[in-house]
């Protein structure tokens, strides 16, 4: 059984629907997963996570006490550390002393040290690591010192121009894999080695692509949208929309929008200005187990995005993934890495941002043809089953990892070192 340690910059993101996923498919190939973040919840929120699964967190106490923690680990794994502290000064030096951002990377560095003797501790044979800024830079340091190979997953706000020493991680690791063409294409602008970028995406359970439930062609059209209410997320170009298509469709048009963010309040007020209070619903958060219910009642899934959100680790949302996976026709901006999921007029509609006319004309389409729209539906699933499916984004990871296909076995407990 290979151990495969994955690290993210905080213990949210394995509740992020692709990640998890991920790691409980890599954990079905015989491997076992241990689970690490920069930083963790408070104490009062760690009850919520079972006990295999509690992500260990690398910096925990004050920062004087880590760093003097890390100096410590540091000179008792000093014969192995003289590498990794030449990476350091030549990535401070390159990053530039001027330069208040490469000040974090003697952290960074630190965090590695104290680190490596728990990846020693649990028999490590790999290092994982989602997102480049800080948590690409701990692996690469601990990989430096401990001698383990380690790969690195880059999205889509790994490319911009924030983050530091792309080119070399992707030097350093084993393979750089990103989730898209795009993510790619972008971090080889950032002077990443095309050998060493390579595309992995993203997938969503096999489940999930069984047997679809026939949409209405008459009565009430039921539209959903998901997602963090902000003034990025694009809904108040759907309330817009949504004007136009009560003044021109042949069926009652419903809305639903799940999510909270800081402009709830703002659309709600705009939903009562637009008169649409009877037609637009606000679910709030909706629980991951009650997604898919929800998806199956609808006959359309909107995500009218601006730009792109800041934090996160999801590159393509995966519940427009599980949209697609089930049918549904899907109406989207042309924008982030959306374009390679959503193929327009194949496999559903894209429109530029801002633009609430044409959404209010795609959906229109989808409405008075529904035919057409199951056929757009049925090719979305085609695809998402080619594209995106859990044994290609397998054979993707594995092909680094060096495991090999076995039956699941459960996850054995983590091992702090002493």
């Amino acid at each position: 059984m290979r151990t495969i340690a994955y690290l993210v910059p905080h213990a949210t993101h394995f509740t992020v629907t692709p990640l998890r996923h991920e790691i409980e498919a890599v954990e079905a190939q015989d491997c076992r997963v241990l689970r690490f973040a920069l930083r963790t919840p408070v104490q009062s929120d760690r009850r919520a996570w079972n006990e295999p699964e509690r992500p260990l967190g690398l910096r925990k106490g004050s920062s004087w006490r880590q760093h003097w923690q890390g100096l410590k680990a540091a000179w008792a794994n000093r014969r192995s550390g003289g590498p990794a502290l030449r990476l350091l000064l030549r990535d401070i030096w390159c990053t530039g002393l001027a330069d208040r951002r490469a000040w974090s990377l003697p952290a960074d560095w630190l965090v590695a040290a104290r680190w490596v003797p728990v990846l020693r501790a649990n028999g490590c044979d790999h290092i994982h690591a989602h997102v480049l800024q800080g948590s690409a830079h701990v692996a690469m340091y601990a990989a430096a010192m401990s001698g383990l190979p380690f790969t690195a997953t880059a999205h889509s706000h790994d490319t911009g121009a924030h983050t530091l020493l792309v080119a070399e991680v992707a030097a350093r690791a084993q393979k750089l894999l990103t989730t898209s063409q795009a993510n790619r294409e972008a971090l080889l602008a950032r002077g990443a080695n095309p050998d060493k970028v390579e595309v992995v995406r993203s997938s969503l359970p096999a489940p999930l692509l069984g047997r679809v439930r026939p949409r209405r062609s008459s009565g009430p059209f039921h539209i959903g949208t998901s997602g963090r209410l902000t003034a990025e997320s694009g809904i108040a170009d759907l309330l817009d929309a949504m004007v136009l298509l009560r003044h021109t469709a042949s069926r009652t048009v419903r809305l639903y929008v799940a999510g909270e963010g800081p402009e709830r309040l703002r659309l709600q007020v705009k939903v009562d200005q637009l008169g649409l209070h009877r037609q637009v619903e606000f679910l709030g958060r909706v629980p991951t187990s009650e997604i898919g219910p929800w998806l199956n009642m609808l006959d359309a899934f909107v995500m009218p995005g601006r730009e792109r959100a800041p934090q996160g680790v999801e590159d393509i949302p995966a519940t427009l993934m599980e949209a697609m996976s089930r049918g549904l026709v899907v109406v989207c901006t042309r924008l982030w890495d959306l374009p390679e999921l959503v193929q327009d007029g194949r496999t559903g509609y894209l429109v530029e941002p801002g633009d609430a006319v044409a959404l209010a004309q795609r959906l229109g389409e989808a409405m008075r043809d529904p035919v057409r729209a199951r056929a757009l539906g049925h090719a979305a699933r085609a695809h998402m089953r080619w594209e995106f499916s859990r044994e290609r984004h397998l054979r993707g990871l594995m092909r680094h990892f060096g495991g090999t296909p076995v039956p699941a076995t459960q996850p054995a407990a983590l091992v702090e070192a002493a």
